[in-house]
């Protein structure tokens, strides 16, 4: 199976979206980290908007953040939902999205991809940095930065959208989740292309399944 990473993007002639740089989110208090695990508690008061009308762009299905959470449209939510296969896998949490004006658009949800799979296959990633420090969910020294990923194809076994333990940074799709974002021409972001390798998964490498995701 081919994997993909999703990444923020602009196409030809498409304005960046809306940059949501402020905001209150009481449920996550670390914004540096994304939710890792179902959230039962959300906070309905939740919201996220932009500073200025610089910052106003258009309501992509992706749109921009700098608190490290994943806020997509109505229109992706349904296409997910529409697949029990990948929902299954998938929280989604309602949110606020305000313009510097405050008027309000509606639909938008953090998405919020329960799996986390140890697959980064470090021999064959190009340009891969690790830090100084052990990552305590890897016990392997913590990856900060990858120009290109590869992955242990055989770790993902099972999955359609997960995220990486040893490099929590981006959403990994399956084929059929791209295609599924490739085919409704979603806005603001898209799937890469990922190494997959055949590779045999070293022994210890760490899986974190769940239980089902419950929509809200």
């Amino acid at each position: 199976m081919k994997w993909y990473r999703l990444l923020m993007t602009n196409s030809e002639g498409e304005e960046v979206s809306l940059c949501a740089f402020r905001g209150e989110i009481p449920t996550v208090p670390d914004r540096d980290s994304r939710p890792s695990t179902e959230i039962l508690e959300w906070d309905l008061a939740s919201w996220v908007g932009s500073y200025s009308i610089q910052h106003d762009g258009p309501m992509n299905d992706y749109l921009c953040t700098n608190q490290e959470l994943d806020i997509v449209s109505a229109r992706v939510r349904d296409a997910v939902q529409s697949h029990p296969e990948i929902a299954r896998d998938v929280q989604f949490l309602p949110i606020h999205v305000r313009r510097s004006t405050g008027e309000e658009i509606p639909g938008y949800s953090v998405m919020n991809v329960l799996p986390r799979i140890e697959a980064v296959n470090r021999e064959k990633c190009f340009w891969l940095k690790e830090a100084d420090d052990i990552d305590p969910e890897t016990e392997k020294p913590r990856i900060y930065a990858i120009g290109r990923v590869a992955v242990y194809a055989k770790a993902l076994a099972g999955c359609e959208v997960l995220r990486l333990l040893d490099f929590p940074s981006s959403i990994i799709f399956s084929q059929r989740l791209a295609d599924i974002w490739t085919s409704n021409r979603f806005t603001g972001a898209k799937p890469s292309r990922l190494d997959a390798t055949d590779d045999e998964v070293p022994k210890g490498f760490v899986s974190k399944r769940h239980r089902p995701a419950r929509l809200l």
